[in-house]
Order: C-alpha cells, then structure tokens, then sequence
C-alpha cells in the first residue's frame, strides 16, 4: 500500500477528502493500492486516458470513479459527461444503488437526477424516474450493450471530447458471443475523440495489452501486485503444490496428501471457519453446481421446507428456489443462471452481508461482483466441449478471474487461498500451467462478413457512415481492422466485397437507397433501432404480409365507437389472445435470430427438445413458419410457456410439465428465455410500426400488407397488443392486471408481487377502484389471505396504491421542468400538471401551440357538444381530440373517456380519429373495455406531456407522433421510448 499521493496526482479538493480516496484509519493518510497509485501517478484525475491493467481486489473501481469525479469537477465551460459500462444487468444495478449515496453524489458534485442507470431491462434516474434522454445524464451507468443502442437510435455524437468514458471488464472485447457489440462501441468513442478513455481489466493477455493500447491510442498501466495475497494449492493424490501471488513465481511441494474430494475438502475447511469461510466453490457446469449443493445438503441435514415459505422468499415457486429456501437457513447457497432474478438477488444480497458461509456456483459469480470470500475451491477447472469431445481447460483469465474472489480488498482479509486438484484425464500437476502464459485466450477479430449487414445499417442509421469509403474506414479503424490488416491477403478488396454484398440485401430489403450516397430509410431506421438482424426484421415482414389475415382474425373483432358500450362477451376471446401470443412467439422463435446457421444470438433451454402435444400448434400449423408443427418442437414448446406465462401461468407447472428427470427445465433458463423473446417482441414492434407508419403509406413494396387505411387500422391494434405482450411476457402478468406493476411503495420497489396481483386478479380485483373500494374489502383480503399476506402490508397496499401514481406524476412533471427549462415552460408545465376542466383544455391548446400543431377548430358557445379540439397533425389528416378531467387523482371513466365518440359523430367528424385526454388518469379499467374500439384512443395526461416534450425537442416527429396518438387504445409513453 501506498500512503501518499503521487506528485501531481491532479485530484481537486472535494474528491480527495472523498471516499473515494481511502485513507488510513489510525492516521488519516492516504491509504492507495499499487493499482491505485499508478492510475493517479499516469494522470487518470488529470484527463488521462488509460488502459488499467491489474489484479483482481486492486481498487480498479475507485481508479475509473477517481477519473469521473474529476472530469466532472474539471473546466466547467461545457456539460461534462461520464460514461461507467459494466459487463453485466446485476452490476448496473448495484453499482447505480453504490453511487447513488450521499457520499458519493458530493463527491461527484451532482444530484440524484443526474444519475442514470440503463441495463436493458429498465432506465431510470436516482429519483426512480424514467428519463426521457438517458444521453442527457451527468452519470449514466449502462451495460455496453445498452450504451451502444442509446447511441445509434439516438444519432451518433461525432465529437465526444466532452464524455469521460470508464469501461470496466473491458476484455468483453474478446468475447465470443457479446465482443461484436463492444468492438463497435469502442469504436464509436474512439473515432469520436472521447475526451477520457479508462478500460479496466484484471485478466488481459501481454499481448492483448499491446494491442488493445495501442489501438485505442492509450497508455497501457500495468500493475502486477495484489494488496490481498493469495495462496494456490494443488492437490493430487500424493502431495500439495502450493504457490502464492506476492512471491516468485514457482510450486513448492509440501508433501503432503490432503482431502481431494470436493464436499471433503468443504468439510475440511468448515473445521477452522474463521480462517477459511466464507467460501466459493466453482463448478464447469450447472448440473454441477446442483448435485454439490444437493450433497452438501445431506451432509447438513437439511429438510424440505413448504411452498409458502419459498414463494415468500421469492415471489415465484420453482424447484430450485425450494431448495434454495432450505439451504438458506443452514448458512448456505447455490448461484447459477438456472435460478431466476429474485432468486439469484437474495442469494447476492446475503453473500454481501456475510450470511453465507459456502456458495457453490458457475463462473457468473465472477463476473465483476465483489463479494468477501476468505477461500475458493475449483470443483474443476476443464469444461466439457461437445465439439472435442471432452473436457478442454478453461482459460488462463477465466481462472485468475474465479480465484480472484478470494481475499477480497476492504474485507479486513489478510490472505486469501485458492485450492485446486489433479483431475483424470490430465496430468497431476497441469494445473501449474496457469502460472504461465499458455492457456492465455487471446481477442480475436469479431467484425466479421456474416453480422457486415447489421454493423453497416447500424453505422448508416446512426449516421457514422453516409457512403462505402466511410463504411470502409470505420471498418478499418476498428480492433478487427487493426488485427486483420497484416494477416489478410487482399484486405481492402475483402473489406469491400463483403460490404458490396451487405449493402445489396440492406438495399433489396428496403432499408437503404442509393449508390454513391447512401440513405436510410424510415423502416431501416426502425430496424436499427430495434436492435434486430435485418434478415430478421425481413423475415417478420415477409411472414405478416404472407399471414396478416389469420392474425388479425386473432385480435377481437373491432366496432365503431358508438357500439362499444353495447358490446358483449366475446366467445373464446381468452383462447383466440393465447393463440395470437403462441403464434407471435413461435414466430420470433423461428427467427435468424435462434435458428440462423452463421448469425444465432439466442438459444431456447435444451430440455424443451422433448416432444410434447400442442394443441396450439396443431390448430394453427397451416401458418407456422417451420412445417410440419412438430418439426420445430422446441419453439413450439417455448412458446406454449410464453402463452400461459402471461395469463398466470406458474413456472413451477412449467418446470413439471416440460422438463424431465434427464432434462429438467429450470426457472432461470425460463425467465432468460422469456427475456430474450420480450426483447425481440419489442423490436417486432418497432418494425410494425415503420410497416404501418403513414409516412410509409406510399410506397409500392409495403401495398400487400397494407393495401387500404382501414387494414392500417387493423395493424395499428395488432401494434398495440404486441407493444403490451412485450411487457407481459417480461413480468408474466394478465393484461387487465398489468397496471399494478407501476405500482410502487415509499421506497420505489414494486408494491405487489406477481404471486399478490395473480391473487388479486383471481378474485376480480382488476381496476384501482376495485383494490381501494370498501365495497371489495372482503375480496380484498381474500386473495391476500391466499398469499399469506400479513395485515400491516394490506394496510400499506392501499394507501400507497394511490399515493404512488401521484408521486410518479410529480416526477415526470419536474424532469420536464429541468429538460424544458430552457425553453422557457416552466408556467405551461404546471399549469398543464395542476389544472382542471377548462383551464387543462386551455393548457392542452397551449401545449399544442408550443408544438406547432394547428388547431383548426374548437368548442366554444356556437356549437352544442362540440369536441374540444380538431386539430392537424400532419396536412390533411385531422384528428378530434376531447380533454377530460378529475380533481384530485380520481379517475376518468369509460362513459367521459368516450364522450369524444358522440360529440363527433353528431357534428360529422367521427370519420377521424378520436382521442380523448385523461387529467390525470383514465380508469384502470378502461384500456381493456376499449381494445374494440376502431377509431378511439385514450391517453393519460403525463403520457401526452412526455412525448410532447420529445417532440418540441426533435427527437421525433410529427408523423411518429400522429401514429401514436391514433392508433386505438391506450397510447403509452413508453410505445415510443422503451426503457
């Protein structure tokens, strides 16, 4: 340890007095890691680039935090921004909640609203606010991934010399399945001048280093030491090597013989907890990981505990999560993909506060979480490889990346020991390769001709590219470029051959024009942005213009306005919406993107393999998009669960039903499975859209899908259920429900659990009213007796029902005073929040203004039951708008939510869309009673609000905006900006 700063350590006051400058207990001085020390020594407070290369536990973190702060609390003549990438969902979420203390937002000098956090599965501020414009953030904490999506739908930022950007785990790089993405990210920064470049790594190769540094253009940092040591064992059948990290580097042979055995040496180790627990053990595989935990089990006696305990845990019962539930009380656990979030987060939560003393898991635990294991042992250390059949060696950095949770910095240990033993099939002391560099994995190119479609439309439609020479210098200025360069023949000839064949399909397909100049259409800018292969966003298109009719026949049937308060039961209505998911499902499933050849980026769970009836499939195999139905029988299963799942299904029913004692199916790969096709679901979406755009009405190619205005209509409601099945499918909860979600408690965590709102909706609980009216108490506490919920939390439910919408409101209305200050709306904005009747309409008409839409008639005393307003979008195509409102946070009812529909019709102008405007909310109830409606659509006034601000910003246009008003239902903010 180092305790002083290095000469011109460049750190400003705030951030030295800051935690993040660590500092001796007994003394004050500073107290710095060798890791540390070099960072700030090479400049990182200085605006530095750097690429940081140092063993695990070495205080790399603080380094990246050190070059955030500072580049915030530096020159502030223009906004700074900062950038931290994480490689995975979970570290976004907790690093977001670890800077979000009071601490560390001093020592940023921002506040809680300019931090965002953006994962792919959710973007929000540190008030628990969606922002609008993540990119605006001071702070964004993103997965590189979900970086790269906010740039190209975003439009590229050619000049980022005012972004600091920290990439922590940068190796991700080199990764086979996720390394395209970031290569291409980084490379955007690069090209773009970021003004601060901090990669992070604990695992990278010399050469890797070399090559990494050197294009990038950055100084390399390489720091060998480990402030907490660690001790190797290797156990074979005769002896114990050992080796340690601050010592030369060579095995010493002790002589002696030790337990090799797994759960023996857990037994071992458990005789001296003080000195060796906690302790993780890894394991090659999932299974793996299962039968330890189950056989650790049995040596602590461990009984079965009942279903009620595991879902109260858990919000969800599944076969792991019971065993989870048992093992928990007896200091232990089990950490695998297999386990589904809330599963694997209390398993997280209780490693961070020191409940658990062994863990046996898969390498994901390695993947950048710091948890206070004392030791590690490696079940094994070669992984089975089907395709060398047998088992292969994991790499050098897999393994030093595993044993590094051992002796963890901050944790008070002293040492930390890793112990591994000789397997079969290998020689006894194999394992010492690890020492040296043999079993380094080295990045190789990940730009390659089968994804050149994607990157190119990506590239054009972010307007990086604008031409083939652009094309081809990104590509050359990429890391793939730069490896490839001297070891291809011919490579400027290869570059543009594969390019000139990408460019075609992009061109055949619809989604460029030009020759010279290349341009981007409105459907290729919607398939670059729902981060879709174009091969599959052509496949979708194909498929809806072969079978548009069967799905449409799916959707309730429609009615004018004027019958929907007539309407009656529609027969069989649940089983037609279950085959229309089935058959959206099953669809995605099919894709390039699972069943490509070369370009596959996601694989249904193994053990749905097995064949298994479907009754589904059979009545509609005539349009499945792989004949005969059984012939793709693991996305006919897939999609089965998909069906069920959003109607209430249990994933433990699923698990039994599907799965088998030689393949069970899990409650993980389920919900990695259901995420995934949520996923896709909202990039199918997004190219319906575009399909269906009234900007795209003209063009020739898209006359078979959509020959007439009233099958636009059509496909507008189709849009409509499949933006809402994306966010079932995501939370597996009945659409008439699904409302409860943005329920939340004082803390911002969601109000209800799934397992309370199936209960509620079991017991026709189904709208606001229904969850506070005294009338339905009874009810009420019936379906929270099912779920064991106790009376304190009932009480709680209801007054927070009501008071977490009001609190969402006043959110959305402060992050559109800060996006729109300047602009000068600050009196409109409140105005419009806090207003009723006519003083909202006369809010709603000024908001309108503001935005240069022309109003071209309103009611006033000459007209009876004249409609609030007519106005004009787009030229020519006028779209009746009616303003409702409630005092207080009373909601609007379906009879005014409707109203619109008569004062139309008895003026001539029910022809045109109809809208009506809910201050502050429409009726819970309403959306599903209007999902008939052919020409009705119903919008909360925060809704409204949000996408006006985006279009007085220009981040869409007037066009997008009138589709999204129009098209029947329910508009939702999020249709337009998903998180």
């Amino acid at each position: 340890m180092y305790h002083a700063l290095p000469n011109n350590h460049g750190l400003s006051g705030e951030v030295e007095a800051s935690p993040l400058v660590r500092r001796d207990d007994a003394t004050g001085t500073p107290s710095l890691t060798h890791a540390q020390y070099e960072g700030l020594a090479h400049g990182v407070a200085r605006s530095e680039s750097m690429l940081l290369v140092a063993p695990t536990s070495s205080g790399k973190t603080e380094v990246g935090l050190i070059a955030i702060a500072s580049w915030l609390r530096a020159d502030r003549n223009y906004i700074r921004k900062t950038v931290y990438l994480v490689s995975h969902r979970a570290l976004a979420r907790q690093k977001h909640k670890d800077l979000l203390k009071p601490e560390m937002l001093a020592a940023f000098g921002i506040e809680p609203a300019d931090m965002v956090m953006s994962n792919g599965d959710l973007t929000i501020d540190g008030n628990g606010a969606v922002p609008e414009a993540p990119l605006n953030a001071r702070v964004l904490i993103a997965t590189y991934e979900k970086f790269l999506a906010l740039l190209a739908s975003n439009g590229h930022q050619p000049d980022m010399t005012h972004y600091c950007v920290v990439a922590d785990e940068c190796q991700l790089i080199g990764d086979n399945h996720r390394g395209r993405e970031v290569e291409i990210l980084l490379t955007l920064i690069k090209q773009a001048n970021c003004g601060q470049f901090v990669g992070l790594s604990a695992v990278l190769s010399e050469l890797d280093v070399n090559h990494l540094s050197t294009w990038l253009e950055i100084t390399p940092v390489v720091v060998d030491t480990r402030e907490v040591p660690l001790s190797y064992e290797l156990r074979t059948t005769t002896a114990k090597y050992v080796w340690r990290t601050d010592g030369p580097e060579q095995v010493v042979n002790t002589g002696e013989a030790l337990p090799r055995g797994t759960l023996d040496i857990l037994a071992e180790l458990s005789q001296d907890p003080a000195n060796n627990l906690p302790v993780a053990v890894f394991c090659m595989s999932k299974p793996r990981v299962k039968a330890l935990a189950e056989g650790w089990a049995q040596r602590c006696g461990v009984a079965p505990v009942e279903d009620a305990i595991t879902r109260d845990l858990f919000g969800e019962t599944t076969s792991l999560g019971e065993n989870l539930a048992a093992f928990l009380p007896h200091s232990f656990a089990m950490h695998t993909t297999d386990l589904i979030d809330t599963e694997r987060a209390l398993v997280e939560d209780r490693l961070e506060n020191n409940q658990i003393a062994v863990v046996f898991a898969t390498s994901t635990l390695a993947q950048g979480l710091n948890f206070p294991f004392k030791t590690v042992v490696f079940d094994h250390w070669a992984r089975w490889d089907s395709g060398q059949g047998g088992r292969v060696p994991i790499t050098r950095s897999e393994l030093r990346n595993m044993a590094g949770r051992a002796g963890r910095l901050g944790m008070g240990d002293t040492e930390g020991r890793v112990i591994l033993t000789a397997q079969q099939g290998f020689p006894e002391n194999f394992p010492t390769q690890y020492l040296g560099n043999s079993l380094d994995d080295l990045i190789t190119p990940r730009l390659v001709p089968e994804w050149f479609d994607l990157i190119a439309l990506q590239l054009l439609a972010a307007k990086i590219a604008a031409n083939m020479d652009e094309l081809l210098a990104f590509m050359d200025a990429s890391l793939s470029g730069y490896l490839l360069r001297d070891n291809t023949q011919n490579f400027d000839a290869y570059l543009r051959n594969h390019l000139t064949e990408a460019l075609t399909k992009l061109i055949q397909w619809g989604y460029v024009l030009g020759a010279d100049a290349l341009t981007v259409t409105d459907l290729g800018q919607a398939v670059a942005r729902s981060g879709l292969q174009p091969k599959s966003a052509n496949f979708f298109q194909n498929y809806l213009t072969q079978y548009r009719d069967h799905l449409l026949a799916l959707l309730p049937p429609s009615v004018p306005l004027e019958g929907l308060e007539q309407q009656q039961e529609i027969p069989d209505w649940n089983v037609q919406d279950s085959d229309l998911v089935f058959l959206l499902s099953h669809l995605i499933s099919t894709s390039p993107e699972y069943e490509d050849r070369d370009t596959t980026r996601r694989y249904l769970p193994y053990p749905l393999e097995v064949w298994r009836e479907s009754n589904r499939a059979i009545r509609h195999q005539a349009i499945l998009s792989i004949q005969p139905w059984d012939a793709g029988i693991t996305a006919v299963n897939g999609s089965d669960i998909v069906a069920d799942w959003v109607q209430g299904g249990s994933m433990r029913d699923f698990e039994l039903s599907f799965g088998d004692d030689r393949r069970p199916l899990t409650g993980g790969q389920i919900a990695g499975m259901l995420r995934d096709l949520a996923a896709f679901m909202s990039g199918l979406g997004d190219v319906l859209e575009a399909l269906t755009a009234t900007t795209n009405a003209h063009l020739p190619a898209l006359l078979t899908l959509v020959p007439s205005d009233d099958v636009r209509r059509e496909l507008r409601r189709l849009l409509r259920r499949i933006r809402q099945l994306a966010r079932q499918i995501t939370v597996g909860i009945p659409e008439e429900v699904l409302w409860m979600l943005e329920l939340d408690d004082a803390n911002g965590e969601p109000l209800l659990k799934r397992s309370e709102i199936l209960a509620l909706n079991q017991h026709d609980i189904t709208s606001l009213e229904d969850l506070l009216g005294a009338g339905r108490a009874a009810d009420f506490n019936a379906a929270m007796t099912e779920v064991n919920v106790p009376q304190e939390k009932r009480a709680a439910i209801r007054v927070a029902a009501r008071a977490s919408r009001v609190k969402r409101t006043d959110q959305i209305k402060n992050r559109l005073l800060k996006d729109l200050g300047p602009i000068q709306c600050q009196d409109l904005i409140n105005t419009y929040f806090t207003s009723r009747e006519t003083i909202f309409e006369d809010a709603v008409a000024s908001c309108l203004d503001c935005v240069e839409i022309t109003i071209l008639e309103r009611d006033g005393d000459a007209q009876l039951r004249f409609p609030d307003f007519v106005v004009d979008i787009i030229e020519n195509s006028p779209v009746v708008m009616e303003s409702k409102s409630k005092e207080g946070d009373r909601e609007v009812p379906l009879g005014e939510a409707t109203d619109v529909g008569g004062k139309a019709a008895a003026h001539g102008l029910n022809r045109h869309p109809m809208v009506t405007i809910c201050q502050p909310y429409v009726a819970t109830d309403v959306p599903g009673k209007i999902k008939r409606a052919q020409d009705l659509s119903v919008v909360n006034a925060e809704d409204l609000a949000q996408v006006l601000a985006a279009l007085k910003l220009g981040r869409i246009t007037k066009e997008r905006f009138y589709d999204w008003i129009t098209t029947p239902g329910q508009p939702r903010f999020d249709d337009l900006f998903r998180p």
